[in-house]
């Protein structure tokens, strides 16, 4: 993660539940961007004391949200091209929809396709272009930037998590991080 995440871009993390602190009762932490500041739910922390897999989700989770702080403050889902994505419906209502991937979006997607070890990370959020087919519900400009910023926060835990794997099943993806750790701008 890029050095200046800690010291000039998140104010704080913090245990919190679901009562009075707009963390979701089903979430496991959250960025808070008018703060820019992380929930973390405490049952996840207490889970993560007693047991070794939990404590890696629970390193997943914070990585995930600081990622989410890094993009809102540097703009890499908005000015990276190899991270676009855009969700369209084809010739009108009941058409298919057209989906246009960057470079490592359009990575991400086909491992996710393919139902890989590293495919199966991006379930949360590519799943969510199954529910827009089966409910017909939502926009699909607020969808493409939901999916391409969660992607994006995915893609940084993953490669704070299991960079191996990452490297592995993602090549394009992996470079793409390290260059942003190498040159954070």
């Amino acid at each position: 993660m890029p050095a200046d995440t800690m010291d000039k871009i998140l104010r704080g993390i913090y245990s919190a539940d679901s009562e009075g602190t707009a963390l979701p009762s089903d979430a496991l932490g959250m960025y808070f961007p008018r703060t820019n500041s992380l929930g973390i739910s405490p049952q996840l922390i207490q889970d993560a004391a007693r047991d070794a897999v939990a404590a890696k989700g629970l390193m997943g989770t914070i990585a995930h949200e600081m990622w989410h702080a890094q993009d809102k403050t540097k703009g890499y889902t908005q000015n990276l091209p190899s991270l676009f994505v855009g969700i369209r419906q084809g010739g009108g209502i009941g058409s298919p929809l057209s989906v246009e991937l960057g470079d490592v979006t359009a990575e991400l997607f086909d491992a996710w396709d393919s139902g890989s070890e590293l495919g199966q990370v991006f379930n949360y959020p590519l799943t969510y272009l199954q529910v827009y087919l089966d409910t017909k519900d939502g926009n699909l400009v607020s969808l493409s930037e939901t999916i391409k910023k969660e992607m994006f926060a995915q893609l940084g835990a993953i490669y704070i998590t299991d960079p191996a794997l990452l490297e592995n099943g993602a090549p394009k993806a992996y470079k793409m991080m390290q260059d942003i750790q190498r040159d954070p701008r």
